[in-house]
């Protein structure tokens, strides 16, 4: 995997994670299995709409690219095996940097 998909997937981690903690789940996993199983069946809740449309907005001002490789890419990360390692890192960095997020 290039330093570029990791970065993009980090990202959407990072915004993943800001929603995540605005709701009921216990496990960020389970958050984004249940994002990804939504998407699949194209039946997606209010809040998951709003949920999905930060990280569109999130990834948009952050890499500037088309909404079609935009929603590869979220497809990608949310059907991921480790997506531990990418909530490691965002826990880290909001752990150890609290004052170094950038919202957009």
């Amino acid at each position: 995997m290039s330093v570029y998909n990791n970065l993009v997937y980090l990202s959407i981690c990072d915004a993943a994670y800001d929603r995540f903690k605005k709701t009921n789940f216990l496990t960020f996993s389970n958050y984004c299995k249940n994002l990804s199983t939504s998407i699949a069946l194209k039946n997606l809740s209010y809040k998951e709409q709003q949920d999905l449309y930060y990280i569109i907005d999130t990834i948009d001002k952050t890499y500037c690219m088309g909404h079609d490789e935009t929603n590869q890419y979220i497809k990608d990360f949310l059907n991921l095996d480790n997506i531990f390692d990418y909530e490691r890192c965002v826990r880290f960095e909001e752990e150890y940097y609290p004052n170094s997020k950038i919202y957009l």
